[in-house]
């Protein structure tokens, strides 16, 4: 089939002849090249145009759009490597600058343009759109073999739904019967964008907007609907220079190598989105899209059918970006979204928590109220295994000092910029690029970097690196290498790739870049992808890995290359410890995240290292190929550095717990558990806190809740052990009437039991639990019935030790409060509500009384008869405890209910000596009797002031007797009985003389 290129050669050698014979190919070009002819009516030759005011003076072609605007169309024919100038285009932009027409198009057969002439077309207030040889060599039509052919081309049929496709249709359909939006996840290379045309079509929407981060996919994206639509439909373009900004290396910098008229005026958009014939669609880069939004707001503009946002990654991250516009259903009305990608981007909780606390709103595609669910997922793993793409290989080529060293034996190295090249890791790139073109035959590959200047650099040297290496080592075969950059025209760009695609038999071909050709730009088949010094984005990764394995007929593996340097005066840990070998850690991250083989046999690894600990084995897939001299030290530790960096540090967790579990039969692990020095009783904690917290992921959840023995509730492992201490309770003790404040082994025992019934009673005991407490010998899940219990357990205790029952009022008893419980048995027996049996049970019990209070009364007149038998009177100071028995206590009640007391107690009272119903009275009398007892020990009643007996001042007593009678207030009577005591005086200062003088 001919080619552009071959009509191209078949025009007339005469400039002037070749001029107008390229003006038909232009015309030709226009009402049959797919997007064209669905955004032009009619095409005219400017002489043929009824609207021309004279001869051809740099309008070459006029053209009518659909809305019946008119172009004014330029067609140039240069050499392919002629730079288009500004004298070039003057006449034309002159010519054309009449309000007639609304928009201008040049046609060119070269991509390059001196600056001038582009600032000159950039600067334009009606815009001019470029076309370019690139556009023209790739155009979706049948070129005709010469001029003479030029019929029109037959309409190439649109592209049908693949098997895998149709599976996306039928999920994203079904879908949006529930949900107003969803998430379309599909790997590279496997036709998200004609997928997303055929969903269109199927659902019929009308109003239709489709978002992309760049001006390239927007372009490729427009094709590719144009070229396939089986409904024709209007587009309207709305991007520009300004918007799209001009991040490093992103490729079509300018919206005039688009082809067609863009706009970002939301009145236009409204406008358009206002027409009532025919589908219409949007196509808008996201950094334009809050011009959509502001369309909604200029008056009734009919929402969107359906919003396609691709690389929807790009709408992850913070809120308040332009990308995130489409998620705001207030902003870009629509009645559905689609949020379409290959790598989906998460943020972890805590990301977005600390986001939230600075007031910072962060977007995660894991949000279904933002992003809605996954309605179909088609990932790297599957794609591969349904034969949609090439499989991949990982290889990472190694270069050491003493292979260096060796090599440049052979002379040294100068590099293209006349120095002398004497380092080994500033070549090792190089190097293990060219190992590897040479070990697995790669003959396509392009390499990215983290700079543009790198890039460059590296593709111009490496022509001389495999010159200066041995030969057994060399790539069979010419090189040639190059690099691509964002600065550079589509055109540029397209020539390289072009070059990389028809490389001659034995030739090899090497493109650098740092980013531009990543995302929405087309490139040949390739061999593979080598990251040098790549950018560390896990999607820039991913892209670029998805040109390594899109499919073609006679390829059977993607091959990733990664070179590094090797420092063998290191120990291995250290050496892997080097930033060299931060991209190998980073790609295989990102392919992990998006292979779910890869990802499960890593992850099983890293299980391996907690269950067994040894050298893992890496996946078929990965490869370090590194010189002898390295050492298999080197090797081992680079293979388990690998697993630890590519998997998380849950998974040899998760080993160590399957290996407890396998030792110990249960997944109960103690908290201060340590398992060769690592805490595995802490982090099975953690795992239960985080379950509680929502925070664990729900795959985590279901293996930990498989393993045997898992019990979410942290408090369940106490639970089991508190469990096995009341077996023990009751293999001891023969029942499992456990006091409520009974501590057993260290364990409150009792304070648990009692816990399990109130959970019983309020229905929150788990029923497995209750089964195995009911169980127990003399278990009750009355709470009353077994606090009774409880009771007289207790009281059976007191009585084996005391020998009868008599328990004195608010007596504690091994912390029970035994006292209470006996006074509320009898209170029941007196109301009639203590059940028959329990009152038979206490009224046998040694001493057991049911009206304590007259017993003990006639306990403490006995001990009140004993104390006047022992002292000669009934003063019983107000502290003295007999036996235990608080008997001063009792006389003073005794006293204060002297009008209450039966008249026999009170008789009896009064015949005893020296009883006092005054407590004044008795208090005298206890002084007056204890100087007594004193004078008596002593010989005379001489006391000191500050003398004090079993608590009480007798001292202070004596002076309180001399200061009344000073007063004259002390009775005469009192004062008589102590005048009579030998040695009594009423002077104290006597008294204090008395005493120093020898006896």
């Amino acid at each position: 089939m001919p080619k552009f290129d071959d009509l191209l050669a078949a025009l007339d050698p005469d400039p002037r002849v070749r001029g107008k014979q390229f003006e038909h190919v232009c015309k030709w070009f226009l009402a049959n090249d797919p997007m064209y002819k669905a955004t032009l009516r009619r095409v005219w030759l400017w002489n043929d145009w009824p609207g021309r005011w004279g001869i051809d003076a740099g309008i070459d072609l006029v053209a009518e759009d659909g809305a019946g605007r008119l172009w004014a169309v330029q067609a140039k024919v240069y050499a392919e490597k002629y730079s288009v100038t500004k004298a070039d285009v003057d006449k034309f932009l002159s010519e054309s600058s009449r309000t007639v027409f609304s928009h201008r198009l040049l046609i060119a057969t070269t991509d390059k343009m001196h600056p001038l002439a582009q600032r000159t077309i950039d600067a334009q207030e009606k815009k001019v759109s470029v076309v370019g040889l690139s556009t023209l060599l790739t155009a979706e039509v049948d070129w005709p073999a010469s001029i003479a052919n030029l019929r029109p081309s037959k309409p190439r049929q649109p592209a049908k739904p693949r098997d895998h496709q149709q599976a996306a249709i039928r999920d994203v359909q079904s879908g949006f019967k529930d949900a107003d939006r969803g998430q379309l996840i599909m790997a590279c290379g496997t036709g998200k964008t004609l997928t997303a045309l055929f969903i269109v079509e199927k659902i019929a929407a009308d109003r239709v907007l489709i978002l992309v981060p760049s001006l390239s996919l927007l372009k490729q994206t427009l094709r590719v609907w144009q070229t396939n639509a089986k409904t024709p439909f209007e587009a309207l373009p709305v991007c520009s220079d300004e918007t799209v900004g001009c991040d490093d290396d992103i490729p079509v910098a300018r919206v005039s190598e688009l082809g067609v008229p863009v706009t970002t005026n939301p009145a236009d958009i409204a406008t358009f989105l206002q027409k009532r014939s025919g589908p219409r669609v949007v196509f808008s880069t996201y950094q334009s899209s809050p011009r959509i939004a502001e369309a909604f707001t200029l008056g009734r503009v009919p929402a969107f059918d359906l919003v396609i946002a691709d690389e929807a990654h790009r709408c992850a991250g913070p809120v308040s970006s332009d990308f995130a516009t489409v998620i705001d259903g207030d902003r870009i009305k629509a009645h559905r979204r689609l949020f379409m990608t290959a790598t989906p981007r998460y943020y972890t909780g805590r990301v977005i928590k600390a986001a939230k606390e600075d007031d910072f709103e962060v977007a995660s595609m894991d949000d279904p109220a933002v992003f809605g669910t996954v309605f179909h997922r088609l990932g790297f793993s599957e794609a591969i295994r349904r034969d949609l793409l090439t499989d991949y290989q990982v290889v990472v080529v190694g270069v050491d000092d003493a292979t260096y060293l060796k090599w440049t034996e052979r002379g040294t190295l100068v590099t293209r910029g006349g120095q002398d090249v004497t380092d080994a890791r500033s070549l090792a790139g190089q190097i293990g690029l060219a190992k590897a073109m040479w070990r697995y035959d790669l003959r396509r590959i392009i390499s990215f970097h983290s700079r543009v200047n790198r890039a460059r650099d590296f593709a111009a040297e490496l022509p001389d690196v495999i010159d200066w290496m041995p030969g057994p080592q060399w790539p069979k075969g010419e090189l040639w290498a190059d690099y691509a950059s964002g600065e550079m025209t589509a055109g540029e760009r397209h020539i390289r790739l072009q070059h990389l695609s028809r490389l001659g038999n034995g030739e090899r071909g090497l493109l650098a870049n740092a980013r531009c050709l990543a995302e929405g730009v087309d490139v040949p088949t390739l061999d593979g992808v080598a990251f040098i010094d790549p950018r560390r984005s896990e999607v820039d990764i991913v892209q670029a890995v998805g040109r390594a394995i899109r499919k073609a007929d006679d390829k059977t593996v993607g091959t990733i290359v990664i070179p590094v340097f090797i420092d063998t005066d290191v120990d291995p840990e250290v050496a892997l410890d080097d930033s060299a070998f931060k991209p190998v850690w980073d790609v295989i991250k990102a392919l992990r995240a998006h292979d779910d083989e890869l990802a499960e046999q890593i992850d099983s690894l890293r299980r391996e290292l907690g269950r067994r600990r040894g050298v893992p084995k890496l996946p078929d897939k990965i490869h370090l190929d590194v010189p002898v001299t390295v050492g298999p030290a080197f090797a081992e530790a680079f293979d388990t550095r690998l697993v630890e960096q590519a998997s998380a540090p849950w998974e040899f967790w998760f080993g160590l717990l399957e290996r407890y579990v396998a030792e110990n039969e249960t997944a109960l692990v103690p908290q201060g558990y340590t398992m060769e020095g690592s805490r595995l009783g802490q982090w099975v904690m953690a795992q239960r806190v985080n379950y509680a917290k929502k925070t664990l992921a729900p795959h985590r959840e279901h293996r930990l809740k498989t393993l045997r023995g898992w019990a979410w509730d942290a408090r369940a492992e106490k639970w089991e052990k508190v469990f096995a201490c009341l077996l023990d309770y009751v293999k001891q003790h023969g029942n499992a009437l456990v006091p409520a404040t009974c501590v057993f082994n260290g364990v409150k025992l009792g304070s648990w039991v009692v816990s399990q019934r109130v959970y019983y009673a309020k229905g929150a005991l788990d029923p497995d639990r209750a089964h195995r407490l009911a169980e127990l010998s003399g278990w009750a899940w009355d709470v009353i019935d077994a606090q009774w219990e409880e009771g007289f357990s207790h009281l059976l205790n007191y009585v084996e030790q005391t020998g009868h029952a008599r328990v004195p009022s608010r007596h504690l008893f091994n912390g029970y409060k035994l006292g209470n419980w006996v006074a509320v048995q009898r209170d029941r027996y007196r109301d009639g509500t203590l059940d028959p049996e329990r009152a038979r049970r206490l009224k046998v019990l040694p001493d057991w009384t049911w009206t304590p209070h007259g017993d003990q009364w006639e306990e403490g007149f006995t001990l009140l008869v004993a104390f006047v038998e022992r002292t000669g009177h009934a003063n019983v100071p107000y502290s003295c405890t007999v036996d235990g028995y608080r008997l001063g206590a009792w006389v003073a009640n005794q006293r204060s209910r002297r009008h209450t007391l039966s008249r026999d107690r009170s008789e009896r009272l009064e015949e005893l000596t020296g009883w006092e119903w005054d407590a004044v009275v008795a208090k005298w009398e206890e002084g007056y009797n204890r100087v007594l007892e004193y004078a008596r020990r002593n010989g005379d009643a001489r006391i000191p002031f500050s003398y004090t007996v079993d608590g009480f001042k007798l001292g202070s007593w004596v002076n309180t007797q001399r200061t009344n009678h000073a007063r004259g207030t002390l009775d005469p009577e009192r004062a008589q009985r102590l005048r009579d005591l030998p040695g009594w005086t009423w002077d104290a200062r006597a008294d204090r003389a008395l005493r120093r003088t020898p006896r």
